[in-house]
């Protein structure tokens, strides 16, 4: 073993296996004998969202944090995900990218929100096919049922 601690980097999208691959990482460096720490952030990763983990290995390693320019390895399982943490990334380290692009979160969230509100909108319009369904009044009651059929 070296006196160096290294330290990667693996990030994508929430759904994508860092998390796991991290674990894995971690837990195949701990049976090589290194002294391993991982740590995770993965704020909206149930969302699609950015997931970031940080494996660091060595003879002794006191904390689990990567700093920026300290990454000898950036594993990433995204494209956009790598731009994102390039900066973390050190002189002469390097940097392993899928080449996948996932669409943004927020344009898929929409898209996917609006098609289950314009369906929901149409179920309710003809089960209720006798009112004025242009009329605010009508609207404003029914909002709360028209939002219970999204679930």
């Amino acid at each position: 073993m070296s006196n160096s601690v290294k330290n990667i980097m693996i990030v994508g999208v929430g759904g994508q296996g860092t998390l796991l691959a991290s674990k894995l990482l971690g837990y195949v460096l701990m049976q090589q004998g290194y002294d391993v720490k991982v740590s995770e952030v993965h704020g909206m990763s149930q969302r699609g969202g950015s997931v970031v983990t940080y494996v660091r290995f060595g003879d002794k390693v006191y904390s689990p944090v990567i700093d920026k320019g300290e990454a000898d390895y950036i594993l990433s399982f995204e494209k956009l995900e790598a731009l994102r943490w390039i900066e973390y990334l050190k002189i002469g380290g390097q940097i392993i990218t899928n080449t996948h692009k996932v669409d943004h979160n927020a344009h898929v969230m929409h898209h996917h929100l609006m098609n289950r509100v314009a369906t929901a909108s149409r179920e309710y319009a003809s089960d209720h096919n006798n009112a004025n369904v242009s009329s605010e009044a009508y609207w404003k009651n029914r909002v709360n049922a028209l939002l219970q059929r999204l679930d």
